[in-house]
């Protein structure tokens, strides 16, 4: 679901933002929704989930649709509003330099496995930018790459909104 056109969020880089809508239908695991921001530069997207930035998060039980109307209305209209937050917030990652971001790629994902530590440094040789965001970038590489795992996927997209709130604890 786009949000709306193009936002610029750094020197000749632009992206859409929107959201990502997660269901299940055999209650496996709850209805979620959680902002997403597409980069147009670059063919993987760049989708992240914040632990406490949840717009929507149902667990599967009897409710009305009116109800759930009710709490997806919600959830849009605080999307509208978690645009600015989030091309601010990738704003900042622009310019906060990193030393040595494979370092702190892998001191970051020590809880992850190897092979996602190491997938993590592969993906931001790819496209090396020694700062907050392509760290959150490569990051966010290795959970596009699990596209055929959607629920390591989501578990590695929370892993890049963790990144994300810990980069900005630094600015």
């Amino acid at each position: 679901v786009e949000l709306a056109g193009p936002s610029t969020f750094g020197i000749g880089d632009s992206g859409y933002f929107g959201a990502r809508i997660r269901n299940s239908d055999v209650g496996s695991y709850a209805l979620s929704l959680v902002a997403w921001l597409i980069r147009s530069v670059c063919s993987n997207g760049m989708i992240f989930g914040k632990k406490n930035d949840t717009l929507l998060y149902r667990q599967h039980r009897g409710i009305e649709d009116t109800e759930l109307d009710g709490m997806i209305s919600d959830a849009f209209k605080a999307l509208t509003n978690k645009r600015a937050e989030t091309v601010s917030s990738v704003q900042k990652l622009h310019a906060l330099k990193v030393h040595d971001p494979e370092k702190q790629l892998e001191s970051f994902l020590r809880g992850q496995s190897r092979q996602v530590q190491e997938a993590a440094v592969v993906a931001y040789r790819q496209e090396e930018n020694a700062t907050a965001f392509g760290v959150l970038q490569a990051i966010t590489r290795v959970a596009m790459s699990a596209r055929n795992d959607p629920d390591r996927q989501y578990d590695l997209e929370r892993v890049a909104g963790s990144y994300l709130d810990m980069a900005l604890k630094a600015v």
